[in-house]
């Protein structure tokens, strides 16, 4: 097979345009919703807390800021792969895809570079955009995210335990966009709940699992155990979030390959 079969990039800037506008077609309006669901927050915060706390005006702290960034990433990692290539599981709509003449190669490296690095490089520059648009115009607000997101977690006192940052929180979305991208693929129907059951399910095993290991051990050797596990935990993280991102790609990769009507 010729290289131009599998990569032809004339061929590959063509259909990734088109990836990209069906994304906006189908899941623009919400993306947008989402991207700037701070500023609605922010303003509905400010709303209640001046009518029931004595007309006093006070912005969401910077905690509850960042809480709330966080729940709307987990709402974008759900709701995106689903409803932007959830069709290809239709019939129609997923024929049309297969017969489109470009490779499988294309098909997947336009998809995941839309997935995982467009979509949630805006999202966050959009969401942090509006929050330090809020702080500049609030000084009740105080700290941005985006100016602080590090720092935070640097001097909150667990980070020899869980070292967060903004690069990692972005692997952590990126991964959660994988699964439910999986799922949009593989499920005909329930693409959001079949998957959220799944991950319910393996969440109880490892939890029980983890209580077995335990069981029967004194506080004494329990303590022990954890502070051995709090020294590798960073590096287990590390390495389980290259293997779910190769495992998942190479599953979404054949799934693209095999879609059939």
């Amino acid at each position: 097979m010729a290289m131009s079969d599998v990569f032809n990039i004339k061929r590959f800037a063509g259909y990734y345009k088109y990836d990209f506008k069906n994304i906006v077609s189908r899941y623009g309006f919400s993306f947008m919703i989402l991207s700037c669901a701070g500023l609605f927050f922010y303003m509905f915060y400010i709303l209640f807390h001046f009518l029931f706390s004595n007309y006093e005006w006070q912005a969401p702290s910077f905690n509850t800021r960042l809480l709330f960034f966080f729940a709307m990433s987990c709402a974008m990692a759900i709701t995106f792969p689903a409803k932007s290539y959830g069709f290809l599981t239709n019939k129609k709509e997923g024929s049309e895809f297969t017969l489109i003449p470009v490779s499988v190669t294309e098909k997947f490296i336009a998809m995941m570079f839309n997935s995982l690095v467009v979509l949630p490089i805006l999202f966050v520059l959009i969401y942090f955009g509006c929050d330090g648009l809020i702080c500049a115009m609030d000084p009740t607000a105080h700290s941005s995210l985006a100016l602080n997101f590090n720092s935070f977690f640097r001097d909150s006192g667990n980070a020899d335990f869980v070292n967060v940052s903004i690069v990692r929180a972005y692997f952590s979305l990126v991964n959660g966009i994988m699964v439910f991208l999986l799922g949009a693929l593989i499920f005909k129907k329930r693409k959001i709940s079949g998957v959220i059951l799944i991950l319910m399910s393996i969440s109880v095993l490892v939890i029980i699992l983890i209580a077995s290991y335990f069981n029967g051990t004194n506080g004494t050797d329990w303590n022990i155990n954890f502070l051995h596990f709090a020294k590798t935990y960073n590096i287990i993280e590390i390495i389980w979030t290259w293997i779910v991102f190769f495992g998942i790609s190479t599953a979404i990769f054949f799934r693209i390959k095999t879609i059939k009507h």
